[in-house]
């Protein structure tokens, strides 16, 4: 009969283990993390230590700390071996608990003689014991007053809320005090929340600044990049829409001037007619002298005649008159009013306008050109001084260019 009845007992406990692996597969491939808490007496968030049935009347504990001794407590242990030097010193009647979250519970005390016999009941587990010490020590320290493992969990496998109760009752040798000192709790990793260490806190602050600034500068560098790229694409478009815009090298082209060649006696004037113009296409044309014909007696020249008479005239020497009657044509050295100049560059304006490479006539060749001529003037004077008085008629100079008929 008993057999049949502790094997229907465990059909519950096997449904529920079936339900709580079911429900939480994770933690089939991973095991809960535990570790194990220590809690001071003087921590109210676990311990609480009340009156008689739950009341603050007497008798009640005292809480003894290096700061608040108890001079009426009758045990008046060594706090060498205390932890945390703290203790709660209660008598008969006095009464406690411990609330705490885990799978498994130490708490200890300090054994001293004639202490009381105290009750432990842990009532979701319908567990009781009983801590009563009889030897003769006068202090047993880390006394084991009360255990309880394999606690109950919840249906996904954490800890679960479990409270101690207990109770001061007197002993068979008429002993009534006990002295609580800590107690032990096995918890989840997670739950124990340690103040973290100064070299961990300045680990991860360390690691956090690495992190931040990787970031930032991986985003500087992105944004540099990003810039560059939208240059080159510019500059790209912008050859694309203007081809002539090229970095190509201007090669410099070189400086050229003509100069118009003097033309010798006999010298047709249309062969060697040169042609010389500015940016603005203008062109400048060399004087011409207006040439006379040899006049007799009248004219636009002036006449000599007359025997034994001299010569008045413009442009000649004296003494080359004579009473034979000779006269010398002298027009030709007066040169023509620049308005009525005909140049024979003039036929190569619009030649020289269409050709920006020809450039200006420099005054030094035009001075040179003018010297050429006067020195020619200069010899035909000197050739009709050497002709005799009387013979012949004087050789007009040769005729200049461009002469109108």
């Amino acid at each position: 009969m008993s057999p049949s009845r502790s094997h229907s007992a465990r059909r519950p406990t096997r449904l529920a283990l079936l339900s709580a692996l079911l429900s939480s597969p994770l933690r089939l491939c991973q095991a809960i993390p535990l570790t194990n808490l220590t809690i001071d007496d003087t921590n109210t968030s676990f311990f609480t230590f009340g009156g008689v049935n739950g009341t603050n009347s007497p008798p009640e504990w005292a809480a003894i700390t290096p700061s608040t001794p108890c001079d009426y407590c009758s045990a008046q242990p060594p706090t060498t071996d205390i932890y945390n030097k703290t203790w709660h010193d209660g008598s008969v009647g006095s009464r406690g608990s411990f609330t705490f979250n885990g799978t498994e519970i130490w708490i200890y005390g300090v054994d001293i003689e004639n202490s009381a016999n105290i009750t432990f009941t842990l009532a979701d587990i319908n567990l009781t014991t009983y801590h009563s010490y009889d030897a003769g020590a006068q202090f047993v320290f880390n006394a084991l007053f009360f255990h309880a493992a394999d606690l109950p969990t919840e249906a996904d496998g954490t800890p679960r809320s479990h409270t101690v109760d207990w109770v001061l009752g007197e002993s068979s040798k008429n002993g009534t005090s006990a002295l609580f000192d800590y107690a032990v709790i096995t918890v989840e990793r997670e739950a124990a929340t340690p103040s973290p260490s100064p070299s961990s806190s300045h680990s991860h602050h360390s690691n956090a600044g690495a992190i931040a600034g990787g970031v930032v500068g991986g985003l500087a560098a992105l944004g540099i990049l990003l810039f560059a790229l939208f240059c080159l694409r510019m500059r790209r478009r912008n050859r694309n829409q203007h081809p002539g815009l090229d970095d190509k090298e201007v090669q410099p082209e070189p400086f050229t001037q003509q100069h118009p060649p003097v033309r010798g006696p006999g010298t047709d004037a249309a062969s060697i007619a040169p042609t010389m113009a500015t940016s603005g296409s203008a062109s400048l044309q060399p004087l011409r002298l207006e040439t006379q014909s040899v006049m007799t007696g009248t004219g636009t020249g002036t006449s000599v005649s007359g025997s034994g008479g001299r010569s008045a005239g413009v442009g000649h020497p004296p003494g080359l008159g004579s009473s034979s009657g000779k006269t010398l044509d002298t027009s030709w050295t007066n040169p023509a009013p620049l308005s009525s100049v005909t140049s024979p560059l003039s036929s190569s304006d619009a030649r020289s306008a269409s050709d920006p490479d020809r450039t200006t006539l420099a005054p030094s060749a035009r001075e040179t050109f003018l010297e050429e001529r006067l020195a020619a003037l200069e010899a035909h004077v000197r050739e009709m001084s050497e002709t005799p008085s009387g013979i012949g008629m004087a050789v007009p100079p040769p005729a200049y260019e461009g002469r109108e008929p």
